[in-house]
């Protein structure tokens, strides 16, 4: 048990970064202990292609037929987004009194990362190829969201040794949040790029500090499962599944940048303007006020970006080879669309679970993945993605893995 522990912390560690995706199963076999190790990754986007998005963590030269394709993928409106997180549960069903109810306790830490940015083409278009293209036109950024959280999560609760349906209240560490947008922002140039008129509606709000624990949360998880007739009488074992519901509060000083004005610039070249060193660099405070960009320190009180799922879910114990499980996810986000998925698991053997899946939404649009899951008695492992295209091909619109372990005593 020992070197298994071990294992688990280095698996862990490995993992901390990905965000868990994949499909539950329904399991009615009790037993005494369990530990379950998941982990995922997934970023996705609804116009700009991977060649484009691996450039940025994989290092590369990205060049223009890159940048043309994902340009002409591109809509007025536009997302793109990451998903990424890890998790660890320990059940216990061995509580004296608890286990008398059919209860167990379960503690849970678990490592999140979820944002991403609404923007329109003309923000890809600027960013990719500068304002030379944008020359004697207007520029419209209006409509971009920006928003970003970085927390970690404690949580204890209880779970039905039968069903598996749980609920769980949690404690969070808010470690970073980006928010902000445009509710109009638009930048025209004269032909010579001389002239610049921008104005600007919107805000931001970015951390100060380099401190690990920048705010606070308290949330739930629920994981209701219960059974409804289906059709041949089998039975359809459905999940609502909540996780990550709750609030946070910033405890340092965040600090906000308030746009509302118009701006004009004769005798500037762009990038005297927008740059590393430029007039609009948040290290000019003296400037920006006098600008009417207005700087003030805040500690807000937000929603966590948890969601809500419900779906039919396989059955780990059914004596049919092949089964159908669907759903819907719903996070409280601007960025990321209502996300439904689809697909069939196929049984061969006892030991092996294998599947496929197609889904819509979310960051990006349509998608389909794969997933293979083993058992070994107590152990069982499951590995897969839900971007298949993305995770073999550069013109996918991102990319997706993910992988769960768990160990029965």
């Amino acid at each position: 048990m020992g070197n298994f522990l071990t294992f688990v912390i280095v698996f862990f560690s490995f993992t901390f970064s990905w965000a868990q995706i994949t499909i539950e199963s329904y399991d009615t076999v009790e037993f005494n202990q369990e530990l379950i190790v998941t982990g995922g990754f997934d970023y996705s986007s609804s116009s700009i292609e991977k060649d484009i998005m691996s450039k940025f963590y994989r290092g590369g030269v990205i060049n223009n037929s890159m940048k043309e394709r994902s340009l002409n993928k591109h809509e007025n409106v536009n997302r793109i987004g990451l998903d990424v997180g890890a998790e660890v549960f320990y059940r216990n069903f061995t509580t004296p009194y608890l286990s008398a109810k059919n209860l167990g306790v379960q503690i849970q830490f678990g490592a999140y990362n979820f944002g991403g940015i609404l923007y329109s083409d003309d923000l890809f278009g600027l960013a990719f190829y500068g304002n030379e293209m944008y020359l004697g036109d207007t520029i419209d950024f209006s409509g971009t969201n920006v928003s970003f959280t970085s927390f970690q999560k404690v949580g204890f609760g209880l779970i039905n040794a039968t069903t598996k349906s749980s609920l769980s209240l949690n404690v969070y560490n808010i470690s970073n949040r980006v928010i902000g947008g445009f509710r109009g922002c638009s930048l025209s140039q004269s032909t010579d790029g001389m002239n610049v008129n921008l104005t600007m509606d919107g805000f931001f709000e970015l951390r100060q500090s380099t401190k690990f624990s920048q705010g606070l949360g308290v949330g739930l998880d629920l994981d209701y499962r219960f059974s409804l007739p289906w059709y041949k009488n089998r039975a359809a074992h459905i999940q609502f599944l909540a996780k990550n519901v709750g609030v946070g509060f910033m405890t340092e000083p965040q600090r906000r940048y308030r746009m509302d004005t118009t701006i004009e610039y004769s005798g500037f070249r762009f990038d005297q303007i927008i740059g590393d060193n430029a007039i609009l660099s948040a290290e000019s405070a003296i400037l920006l006020d006098s600008l009417g960009i207005e700087s003030t320190d805040v500690k807000s009180v937000f929603m966590l970006p948890g969601f809500i799922q419900v779906g039919k879910m396989i059955d780990e114990n059914s004596q049919f080879k092949v089964q159908t499980f669907f759903g819907a996810r719903i996070y409280p986000s601007l960025i990321y669309n209502p996300f439904i998925y689809g697909g069939i698991d196929f049984k061969p053997f006892d030991w092996l679970h294998a599947g496929a899946s197609a889904s819509f939404g979310g960051f990006a649009g349509f998608k389909t993945g794969l997933y293979v899951n083993l058992n070994w008695n107590k152990i069982q492992a499951g590995f897969g993605t839900d971007n298949i295209v993305g995770l073999v091909h550069k013109s996918g619109n991102g990319e997706s893995f993910f992988i769960r372990l768990k160990c029965r005593l």
